[in-house]
């Protein structure tokens, strides 16, 4: 039996694929920077590891690896993607890790490479900014077209430090604070419309940068409802958008997997590339739901396993994340939309999160999950009796 590890072991979208993997029979452990309360039946050791940011992450994330005999070591997330494969050569000497070298995966993670890249084989994308001081900010803000959007050059995902600005003073605001947490911004068109424009393609590609499987979904809502991470989506089969997402792979010359956001610009009907992320996304049960099982697929890639190309899956299945989506229901009906909510949710659907043969870690998840949302409004709440008090003086 073989094994692999994951990181990232507290979010929601490890536990999809330690579900995956451990249904199937490969043995899973799992790190993160904290020990899981509650933990997956599928998951069958937890272990914690440094900040990935921290000068000892990777020689110790080594030492678990080695220790653990982890045939295969799959980084979760963004910030544990990116040490890893500065480093992929080093941990290819006791285990496998299905990513490209670290070139490609900057690439990827940089929101301006990435879509400049695109633009240079043609694939459709929104009129795009990089901007690394105040005087190239003094000038884009007085340049593009309101409203516009504004966001790191680099960061973990979930739309973290997205803005949608109006004004070239909003601009310049959303840029101070954003230059001082993330350093380099991007500025990019604003494409009019909501999340039900926006379309993803996912990707898994062999050791020999072949496609193995090419997957497209639409997103239907988000959270937050300005952008954020899928809270409801639904399966589907878009040939132009899968083959924009295929382009961009085959001239990257891929590895493993990958997402791709493009938004359809109601001014012109054309697909316009948003971002990249070389990682799993946080729907990832979608696809597995539909017959498409990507980490099981990515792991018998990373073994040599031979692995037949997927062209069919089921289209039209729903998804929802629990939690999630109710809150962005409520923000979708506090801003006076309605869009069919009841209606929507007919039809075929699964779930993040719940799964009746894991209850232990489908509670922790949720209670972990709440506790999240009750965080986040207390900072909010505190952000804004803040910025009252400044008002008063």
């Amino acid at each position: 039996m073989k094994t692999v590890f994951l990181t990232n072991a507290a979010w929601h979208l490890t536990l999809t694929v330690m579900r995956s993997l451990g249904r199937r029979g490969v043995r899973v452990m799992a790190g993160d920077t904290a020990i899981c309360r509650l933990k997956s039946r599928y998951c069958q050791q937890y272990t914690c590891y440094p900040d990935p940011k921290s000068e000892n992450f990777v020689n110790t994330l080594y030492n678990i690896i080695n220790k653990t005999r982890s045939d295969v070591l799959i980084p979760m997330g963004n910030a544990t993607i990116i040490p890893i494969s500065m480093n992929k050569k080093v941990f290819e000497e006791i285990t496998s890790v299905p990513i490209p070298d670290f070139d490609k995966v900057k690439t990827a993670y940089d929101k301006y490479e990435s879509v400049r890249s695109a633009s240079n084989i043609g694939i459709p994308i929104p009129e795009t900014y990089l901007v690394q001081n105040e005087k190239e900010m003094d000038r884009i803000s007085q340049r593009i077209e309101y409203p516009a959007i504004i966001k790191p050059r680099e960061s973990e995902g979930s739309a973290e430090g997205v803005m949608r600005v109006n004004t070239p003073e909003e601009m310049r605001n959303a840029y101070e604070k954003l230059r001082i947490i993330h350093g380099d911004v991007v500025v990019q068109e604003y494409i009019p419309g909501g999340s039900k424009q926006m379309r993803m393609v996912n990707v898994l590609y062999d050791k020999n940068s072949e496609p193995v499987v090419i997957f497209t979904a639409k997103k239907i809502r988000e959270y937050p409802i300005t952008g954020g991470i899928t809270t409801f989506g639904e399966s589907s089969w878009e040939p132009e958008i899968a083959e924009m997402g295929q382009k961009l792979f085959d001239a990257w010359k891929w590895y493993g997997v990958a997402e791709i956001e493009f938004k359809v610009d109601p001014r012109d009907g054309v697909p316009k590339l948003i971002e990249v992320n070389p990682r799993f996304w946080s729907y990832l049960q979608l696809p597995i739901y539909c017959g498409v099982d990507f980490p099981y697929l990515l792991y018998k890639v990373s073994v040599n396993e031979h692995v037949r190309r997927v062209k069919k899956y089921k289209v039209g299945v729903k998804y929802v994340h629990p939690l999630k989506d109710i809150l962005s229901v409520v923000g979708i009906l506090r801003s006076g939309g309605n869009h069919n909510i009841l209606r929507s949710y007919r039809g075929e659907k699964t779930y993040a999160i719940s799964a009746l043969d894991d209850p232990i870690a489908t509670i922790g998840k949720i209670l972990s999950d709440l506790e999240g949302i009750v965080k986040k409004r207390k900072r909010g709440e505190r952000s804004r009796k803040k910025r009252g008090e400044e008002d008063l003086f």
